[in-house]
């Protein structure tokens, strides 16, 4: 106690006293609260079971105002010195600069391997929920697909808006060509930050699988396929330089942005036209197109002696992965929207006719 009053008392806010403390002085004794608060919590809930709940009604109030006036002055001076620090040293990680070679470094030395072994675990956990689920009901989590498709609407909308800007800068500087073939300005600063981010939500967005069979809606193969895909292309490939990701990049958040945004709607209950939903799908796969064009147009270039950033093996792997895309992708576009006349478009439109 004389530790934190000495630091919370001090006239100079130390820092480094301010760690010590934390470190040597509450890192166990919090694990120790912790466990009793466990105890006593629960101790008290057998205790009241019997018993007339108190009102508290005073103390409540007391208690709701200290933690407000807290939190709003807490609110008041960290959002000051947040902003601070981002127009004084920038927004990429905190940090001055953002480091493209480390952040290399990082997905080649200490994510590659764990991405592929984190692919076959997610594969794993899906199915085994989807047979414990079977003979269960399923479960709504409403709230955690609101949250989780905001945050994916919104981290795509940014990261559209900012590769936007940096890949059309890049074409206007460089041009076109170079846009796809140089390993360029794009995977620097903030644009760079964001498609290093880019690599690693692919871990997070694993996450979409989990909460689709937790609901017990279908699970396709093509769901689980380009998650894993996806995910391990863009670790090897970010790591080695490869310069067609700018507009593999691009492309993927501002599909995102839209997908998300509609799914968010549509896990809120907001209606939203069924054309919609075919059109996000077409969306999807006129992404995969173009970057099949951009593949095409490098072997061509790399046939006529120009060289292209890169190496063989992740071209390679692109035009695999974006291929299978296309046809797993144009099959479903096409057994959902064309076939039988369109019945989960159909089914769609039905379902908002019921809903007016």
């Amino acid at each position: 106690m004389d530790g934190f009053l000495r630091i919370a008392l001090s006239p100079q806010f130390d820092s480094a006293e301010s760690r010590r403390y934390l470190d040597e002085e509450l890192r166990y004794p919090a694990l120790y609260i912790s466990i009793a608060y466990v105890i006593i919590i629960f101790s008290i809930q057998a205790f009241m079971s019997t018993r007339k709940p108190f009102q508290l009604t005073t103390v409540l109030n007391l208690w709701n105002t200290w933690l407000a006036v807290f939190s709003v002055i807490g609110s008041a001076i960290t959002t000051v010195a947040l902003f601070t620090e981002i127009r004084n040293h920038g927004l990429v990680a905190l940090s001055p600069q953002f480091d493209s070679a480390e952040s290399r470094r990082y997905l080649d030395e200490e994510l590659r391997y764990p991405a592929l072994y984190i692919s076959i675990a997610y594969v794993i956990i899906i199915f085994s929920i989807q047979a414990f689920m079977s003979t269960r009901k399923p479960f709504q989590l409403t709230t955690v697909l609101n949250l989780w498709n905001t945050w994916l609407a919104v981290f795509s909308v940014i990261g559209s808006a900012i590769t936007t800007v940096a890949l059309f800068t890049e074409i206007r500087n460089h041009g076109l060509v170079a846009s796809y073939t140089i390993y360029g300005d794009f995977f620097e600063g903030l644009s760079g930050y964001l498609a290093f981010l880019f690599c690693v939500s692919k871990i997070a967005e694993l996450g979409d699988t989990i909460i689709l069979v937790l609901r017990k809606k279908p699970l396709i193969f093509l769901h689980w396929y380009h998650h894993v895909l996806t995910l391990n292309y863009g670790v090897s490939s970010m790591s080695e330089k490869t310069p067609y990701n700018s507009w593999i990049t691009w492309l993927n958040f501002s599909v995102h942005a839209i997908m998300y945004s509609y799914y968010l709607l549509r896990s809120m209950h907001i209606r939203v036209p069924a054309v919609i939903a075919r059109s996000i799908t077409l969306t999807q796969i006129l992404q995969f197109i173009i970057t099949l064009m951009i593949l095409v147009h490098i072997a061509f270039l790399k046939a006529n002696g120009m060289h292209v950033d890169g190496t063989t093996r992740i071209y390679i792997l692109c035009l695999v992965m974006e291929i299978s895309y296309v046809i797993l992708f144009g099959n479903f576009f096409y057994q959902s929207y064309v076939r039988g006349g369109g019945k989960k478009f159909n089914a769609e439109k039905m379902a908002l006719k019921k809903t007016n």
